[in-house]
């Protein structure tokens, strides 16, 4: 990745063809929210992001900042282009991101970078991996950044620290760690399409708000294996994210959000039947903490219990099938209790037919309510008042066909009570009885020459609203169209 001449994780995840960095802007936060399948606004709450397999969505509205994790520690990246709310759960809906770090890596390398640029960038990076004693391995990397900005009010500052220690044993492994991030800098501000045509870096002085974030990880996994082909794998972490700021007018904000998690689960290869399958089964746990300035702490937590499983009927057919519950509990912000219960199952078929993947699947999924959309500031008075609303949930029907070079995947997703903010009528987060999504995603590899393959990329997305005020009408913000081509030599 960090040879590819990408600045940035969205531009990376861009060049993928098969997802839209939806609001990408300059300053303060330049990463962009990545949207599959077309979620549009609420694409952070629609498409999961993980790093090493752990969530980085919030209970909140704040979007994963992917600006804050550094190119170089990146080891690969993987991209689910599909609704998989049976094998991860909540916000599972257009598709998974999971970002793989050098921490799980265990390479044998130092590295020391420096690039600088325009509008006063620069970025001074370090990484340390080196095996230790005994199995041991460890992991560290520091990175600093600056900018000035092309606008006025985008200059920020970046700083990132990672250390991670894994240990092999002898029938499994071991491994903790801690990251933190932090940024400095400014919040622009709106202004004017007249304004920006005389000065481009023309701001508004009332919605400039000047910020600062820090977010920290601190996170153990112990994976232990039984047998030959059975694994056991938990993994704890706890996450912070503290956001504190003003505007230039003299209001302030001040967040902060935490959220612990417990993830056991079990693994591997059995016989159902007399037939070989492979398995997973297990239990997710989240545990939300959030502050606004002085008032009322709101909570969230979510367990879940799931188990999906392969069954190979022939050397050639496939089942697959799986089913997950869960339950959310909700305190908010004036003190009310609300619970919700959540049901998906899944249900697939895969034929190998000359060299070639046939597979149909079916996926049931759901998504629910932040703690932010579940208040409202009515009119006249605009007091904050408690407004609970039910988990959104959706049904997603797949197709798909697979050869050595070509992949192509159809899809029809329709969401029940879908949580969106209504803009237009009432100024409040609200659900939308029906949506309805279709598309198609092509990707190839052609071999041009003996030494040149082109690999392209292509996507389809159509959203829209079925039923209410919005009925026939797509959802906002959203592309229907994108791709991506690219040589190798």
């Amino acid at each position: 990745i960090i040879e590819s001449g990408y600045l940035s994780l969205s531009e990376v995840l861009a060049s993928s063809g098969v997802l839209h960095i939806n609001g990408a802007s300059s300053g303060y936060s330049a990463s962009g929210t990545p949207d599959m399948r077309g979620f549009g606004e609420r694409a952070a709450q629609n498409v999961l992001i993980m790093l090493d397999g752990r969530p980085l969505n919030n209970a909140t509205l704040e979007s994963p900042d992917l600006s804050t994790i550094p190119l170089h520690t990146i080891s690969k990246i993987e991209i689910l282009n599909a609704s998989a709310g049976v094998l991860y759960g909540n916000g599972a809906v257009g598709g998974v991101i999971n970002i793989i770090s050098d921490q799980s890596a265990k390479r044998e390398n130092v590295e020391l970078k420096l690039s600088a640029g325009s509008f006063g960038s620069s970025e001074l990076a370090s990484s340390i991996s080196r095996p230790l004693e005994e199995g041991g391995h460890l992991y560290v990397t520091a990175t600093a950044s600056t900018t000035d900005g092309y606008r006025d009010y985008t200059e920020n500052t970046k700083t990132y620290g990672a250390m991670s220690y894994l240990r092999d044993l002898s029938d499994g492994s071991f491994s903790f760690g801690f990251d933190q991030s932090r940024t400095d800098g400014y919040l622009s501000g709106i202004a004017l399409d007249t304004a920006v045509t005389e000065n481009r870096k023309a701001f508004r002085t009332n919605s400039v708000q000047k910020k600062r974030s820090l977010r920290q990880t601190i996170w153990s996994k112990i994976e232990k294996t039984y047998g030959s082909n059975n694994t056991f794998q938990l993994d704890i972490g706890r996450r912070l994210s503290n956001q504190e700021g003003s505007y230039l007018s003299g209001s302030t904000i001040d967040q902060l959000l935490t959220t612990n998690s417990f993830t056991p689960k079990f693994l591997g290869q059995t016989l159902l039947l007399s037939m070989p399958a492979d398995y997973v089964a297990g239990v997710d746990l989240s545990q939300s903490r959030y502050l606004t300035g002085t008032s009322n702490v709101r909570k969230q937590e979510i367990s879940s219990l799931f188990g999906r499983t392969k069954i190979d009927l022939s050397d050639q057919l496939g089942l697959v099938t799986g089913a997950r519950v869960a339950q959310d509990k909700n305190k908010l912000l004036n003190g009310s209790s609300v619970d919700n219960d959540v049901i998906a199952i899944e249900l697939g078929i895969e034929k190998s037919l000359n060299e070639q993947i046939f597979s149909l699947r079916f996926d049931q999924n759901y998504r629910i309510a932040t703690l932010d959309e579940q208040v409202t500031y009515p009119a006249p008075s605009y007091s904050a008042t408690d407004t609970p609303i039910a988990p959104q949930n959706g049904n997603s029907l797949e197709f798909g066909w697979k050869s050595d070079s070509t992949r192509i995947t159809a899809y029809y997703l329709i969401n029940n009570d879908e949580i969106y903010y209504d803009g237009e009528t009432s100024s409040t987060n609200t659900t939308v009885n029906k949506t309805e999504r279709y598309g198609l995603t092509y990707s190839s590899d052609i071999r041009l020459s003996k030494s040149v393959t082109a690999s392209i990329n292509a996507t389809r997305a159509y959203a829209k609203f079925t039923d209410d005020t919005y009925d026939g009408y797509t959802v906002p913000s959203t592309s229907e169209y994108f791709g991506s081509l690219k040589l190798e030599k």
